[in-house]
């Protein structure tokens, strides 16, 4: 059995350094009182992690939290201070002590932005203690990132023709709003908005991956035909919240929407803009996650340049372009494999009748997991679909399939089940967390559900990845995401993922059979 003692990763001497520090702190220490770590919050979490537009972390933004339980929010160690994690997220938690339920439920609303990026609001309302996580993005102010740029406005009783420029000095979008503009179910009478705009290389920003499912149609009828945007020609996002900072998702009065189209060229037909060319125009309402379809409007020229408008009243997603129908049903693998425990995905691709990769994606293997290919153009006629044993964790090779299956409809529900076998078998790495207590002592019950994070690396690159959640009630777990032979950089958090102070790199896993040793007199009673 190989064995890592977590003193090499300065572990004994953060814990002995505490307790020097406090031992010559404290005069005259109580009979029988025990020193001991802060034991994070489990239950009751809010992390919030803001990405730019290159998908980076940016750490010059600010979490601020407005409401009636404002006062009662603490970090994940109980305190009242929030500040952003090693990882870049905010986490907010309920206080252990209070409880919480649809009658008695913990709001509060936030708001995570900074001076050179635009905000994101947040309306938190919670009746139990789920762990919820936010993934977003935040816009530059300053610069396009892979097509997109934002900025912040307000917007009271008064007229106001605003409008947002480019590092190029070039307007990319404007917005018209009469006087009056109130937004509804709302008293107040002054709206902050925050916008962003993507031009055609902001494709890939599209939400659902630019799939439109079962919208609702120009006289507000939910449909069943999906659509996928083919023809991208930009969008414009906007969030809007009152002076209570409560989302808003649909204006009194309509407003009016103009962006502008800075390639010059109709990529329906890749030829010039001109007069008479018009754009399909789709909304994704973020309030209640649903798609409606609007008539189609016409592009002009004005100033030099070509543009669409339209009188909207929603705030949510913008999207002008062209589309073709998708089919809501495919064929249906199901695999009979002899694995029930795999914790790592396997790579996969599609093949149209042309052998032309149409998807990719990664999909579990443990038996009777199954695979739905579905929301292909109506199009697209027969595909196939191809396995490797390739992981998300492991890699491994993708030049020959270990699987390929027949030419299938892909718009129609053939259900297969499949054999698969991988040769060779990946062979798991158990883990385990020792605790070692001084003599006499043990483990605090009330400690048992405490949780130790782990991640792991390539070593050198900082791509931090989750590998183990341990508790002192579960201290021992069989992974597949380690391989013997691999080396990788190591890290563990003892306070949620807040923090990662111990860290080891370059850590070869010579067995099948690894213990972490931890000298846990700060856990011990």
């Amino acid at each position: 059995m190989r064995k890592i003692s977590l003193k090499n990763m300065r572990f004994k001497q953060y814990i002995y350094l505490i307790f020097l520090t406090l031992t010559l702190s404290c005069q005259n220490p109580l009979e029988n009182f025990t020193l001991t770590f802060k034991i994070p919050i489990a239950e009751g979490l809010f992390s919030f992690l803001a990405y730019d537009y290159l998908s980076n972390i940016p750490t010059n933004i600010n979490l601020d939290v407005i409401g009636p339980d404002k006062q009662k929010i603490v970090n994940i160690l109980g305190d009242p201070k929030i500040i952003q994690s090693e990882d870049g997220k905010f986490t907010l938690a309920i206080p252990e002590n209070i409880n919480v339920s649809k009658s008695s439920p913990f709001k509060f609303n936030c708001r995570i932005g900074g001076d050179i990026y635009t905000s994101k609001y947040f309306n938190i309302e919670a009746i139990g203690k789920n762990n919820l996580v936010f993934s977003f993005r935040i816009a530059s102010k300053k610069t396009t990132q892979n097509g997109a740029i934002g900025d912040s406005l307000l917007v009271d009783s008064k007229p106001l023709i605003w409008e947002k420029r480019n590092e190029k000095d070039q307007i990319v979008t404007r917005l018209i709003f009469q006087k009056e503009t109130t937004w509804k179910n709302s008293q107040s009478t002054n709206f902050e908005l925050n916008v962003v705009q993507f031009n055609r290389n902001g494709r890939g920003f599209v939400p659902g991956g630019g799939r439109i499912i079962k919208p609702y149609n120009t006289e507000n009828i939910s449909t069943e035909n999906s659509l996928e945007v083919k023809d991208f020609a930009g969008m414009v996002y906007i969030q809007v919240i009152d002076q209570n900072w409560e989302i808003k998702s649909e204006s009194v009065k309509p407003f009016l929407l103009e962006m502008a189209l800075l390639e010059n060229s109709n990529n329906t037909n890749n030829l010039p803009w001109k007069i008479g060319d018009s754009l399909e125009v789709f909304n994704l309402n973020e309030t209640n996650n649903q798609w409606y379809l609007n008539k189609k409007v016409p592009v002009f020229k004005k100033d030099g340049s070509w543009w669409v408008n339209k009188f909207i009243y929603k705030s949510g997603y913008w999207i002008f372009g062209g589309s073709r129908k998708i089919c809501n049903e495919g064929p249906i693998f199901t695999f009979n494999t002899t694995y029930t425990d795999l914790d790592i995905a396997y790579f996969y691709r599609v093949l149209n009748s042309e052998n032309k990769i149409i998807r990719t994606g990664y999909v579990g293997l443990n038996n009777g997991s199954t695979l739905n290919l579905n929301y292909f153009g109506d199009d697209t006629g027969n595909i196939k679909l191809q396995i490797f044993d390739y992981s998300d964790f492991r890699q491994g090779n993708l030049e020959k399939a270990i699987f390929t299956s027949n030419q299938k409809d892909a718009c129609s529900v053939n259900k297969e089940t499949i054999n698969i076998k991988l040769n060779p078998a990946p062979n798991p790495v158990e883990v385990e967390l020792k605790l070692q207590c001084p003599n006499g002592t043990s483990i605090s019950p009330s400690l048992l559900k405490t949780q130790i994070k782990t991640q792991i690396s390539i070593p050198e690159k900082n791509q931090w990845r989750d590998l183990l959640t341990f508790t002192f009630e579960n201290p021992k777990i069989k992974t597949y995401k380690l391989q013997k032979g691999n080396v990788y950089d190591f890290r563990i958090s003892t306070d949620g993922g807040n923090t990662w102070p111990y860290k080891q790199n370059n850590y070869k896993i010579k067995e099948q059979t690894w213990s972490l040793d931890v000298n846990a007199d700060g856990y011990c009673k």
